[in-house]
């Protein structure tokens, strides 16, 4: 099989813990919480790794750097959504907000591989 990536466009992390028993009217002593990242893509790359397959979920991290996703105006039909995707060497040195023209700069020689995609959305 194939390498798989994926990814996530609203990771999350998934926080729970565990009690021995629950006994009503008594309090419950919880282990200490565990964490883990969570959500579409992540859970599939982790499900695919523990079947013995090769995954990685890759995720953007940093805070909001202006695109909030898909929003067309509602009742307006589908709307279309291009997306250029890429995968990095590195970690690019950039301010939040960089021009496109210094993004392409600093990727230049870094690029491992890059897709294409095309996505609808509706309201």
């Amino acid at each position: 099989m194939p390498p798989v990536a994926t990814l996530p466009l609203n990771p999350a992390v998934d926080k729970n813990t565990r009690v021995e028993r629950v006994v009503a009217n008594d309090k419950l002593r919880c282990d200490a919480p565990h964490r883990e990242p969570s959500r579409g893509g992540i859970n599939v790359a982790r499900v695919i790794h523990r079947l013995g397959g090769d995954a990685r979920a890759l995720y953007a991290l940093g805070g909001d750097a202006g695109y909030g996703g898909p929003c067309p105006p509602p009742g307006d039909g589908p709307h279309r959504y291009f997306f250029r995707l890429y995968v990095l060497d590195t970690v690019l040195d950039l301010d939040q907000g960089a021009p496109k023209e210094q993004v392409a700069d600093a990727m230049d020689g870094h690029v491992i591989d890059e897709t294409d995609r095309t996505g609808t959305c509706e309201r």
